[in-house]
């Protein structure tokens, strides 16, 4: 069956068909950005847990005053084990790693 001219206008100038486009991108970007927050708030709380089990205590206000009171030893371990943990990842996932604005800029202009 073809399409009246009357529809074939509604759809060019954002008609019917165009509405239920746009609501489903509406709604599928109100669910990514909803689980992306869900995600940041986790990765927050994972930092701030962290945080609590290397200095000894979760407020973040006194973060400095407890590091002062740990053994040198923890203060240099913690960089060392995270550079690993970073080194590591980077081995094992090395097309993967971050690209920085200038190769996006690059991919985009060729």
């Amino acid at each position: 069956m073809a399409r009246s001219m009357q529809e074939r206008d509604d759809f060019s100038q954002g008609g019917v068909g165009m509405r239920n486009g746009a609501t489903a991108v509406t709604v599928i970007a109100v669910v990514v950005g909803a689980l992306v927050g869900v995600a940041t708030e986790l990765f927050v709380e994972a930092i701030v847990a962290v945080q609590a089990l290397w200095s000894g205590g979760s407020d973040e206000s006194n973060f400095l005053d407890h590091v002062v009171l740990l053994p040198w030893w923890q203060v240099v371990l913690a960089p060392t084990v995270g550079g690993l943990i970073v080194g590591v990842m980077l081995l094992w996932l090395p097309e993967r790693r971050y690209q920085g604005i200038s190769d996006v800029m690059q991919a985009c202009a060729t």
